[in-house]
């Protein structure tokens, strides 16, 4: 039973920071459309958000679904180890499974931003925020 609370936790953590990804994705392109001064009609904005959600999810969440199971798994021996880390650790997990996974495509990619709306700070932590719900929603859903 503890297995399947604790994949039932997984995946649950994937769809929710994968689809925040997304959207912080989209939102971040679309703001800098914007900041250039494109006037982008509300109905072409949300066929940008879904259009993203739909290509964006099953190529990133699987980058995502690998990155959160080596960081969950380090965070779980982690916290036993440093007892004050474990009120924190999934969600600092989440964090930095999506830096990593963010720093690890420009290197690999040679910086041509791959993930273009994590190319300003405020997009790279948006991406890191996407992953440190997605590591608290692990830890409130897990099996203790």
């Amino acid at each position: 039973m503890q297995v399947i609370r604790t994949l039932f936790a997984y995946l649950g953590a994937l769809v929710v920071t994968t689809g925040l990804a997304s959207v912080f994705n989209s939102h971040q392109i679309l703001a800098g459309h914007k900041a250039l001064g494109a006037e982008i009609p509300m109905g072409d904005q949300i066929a940008t958000y879904w259009g993203d959600f739909l290509n964006f999810t099953p190529s990133f969440g699987m980058v995502i679904a690998i990155a959160f199971a080596v960081a969950f798994g380090v965070a779980y021996f982690m916290k036993r180890v440093i007892k004050p880390l474990a009120i924190i650790a999934y969600p600092l997990a989440g964090a930095a499974a999506m830096a990593t996974i963010l720093v690890t495509l420009e290197i690999v990619f040679d910086g041509s931003g791959v993930i273009g709306g994590a190319q300003s700070t405020v997009g790279f932590g948006l991406q890191c925020l996407a992953g440190t719900i997605g590591g608290a929603f692990f830890m409130m859903l897990r099996p203790r």
